[in-house]
């Protein structure tokens, strides 16, 4: 059973909440760098330099696929790459996850087995978030007769 006292630990952060976090975690930063200096003790230096370290690794996970309640649409182009790139490499074939597991749960001998491959069908992205490329299945030509 969890603990009453603690259940407003889980609730969703917000960009005020984060913000806040994000200057109370320096601030304990830096009071362990200076405790950890002050009294000899490396196991305090060590928090502070995972911090560090913890920090450096999602550095360069910022983008819009990060902010809060951010959502990435189908069709959206938030994040297709530069056509520089996208000229320099070959792009391969696309078949969307959706669409590639509603192909997989047609043929099952389950109940509402093409229920399930509708829904999923229906949740495809249609192209490739980051080169563009078509989702080829069939499912997209019938929706469009």
């Amino acid at each position: 059973m969890t603990d009453p006292n603690i259940g407003h630990l889980r609730e969703r952060s917000t960009p005020d909440k984060l913000r806040y976090m994000s200057r109370k975690l320096i601030e304990t930063h830096d009071q362990l760098i200076d405790l950890g200096v002050d009294k000899q003790q490396a196991t305090l230096i060590g928090i502070a330099l995972q911090l560090d370290w913890m920090a450096n690794a999602t550095e360069g996970d910022a983008g819009p696929n990060l902010t809060p309640d951010y959502v990435n649409e189908p069709g959206s182009t938030s994040e297709l790459l530069p056509p520089e790139i996208l000229a320099a490499i070959d792009v391969p074939p696309y078949l969307s996850t959706a669409c590639d597991t509603a192909l997989r749960v047609e043929p099952a001998d389950v109940p509402d087995a093409m229920g399930w491959a509708r829904r999923l069908h229906a949740r495809c992205r249609r192209n490739n978030k980051f080169t563009g490329a078509p989702c080829p299945c069939n499912c997209h030509d019938k929706e469009q007769q």
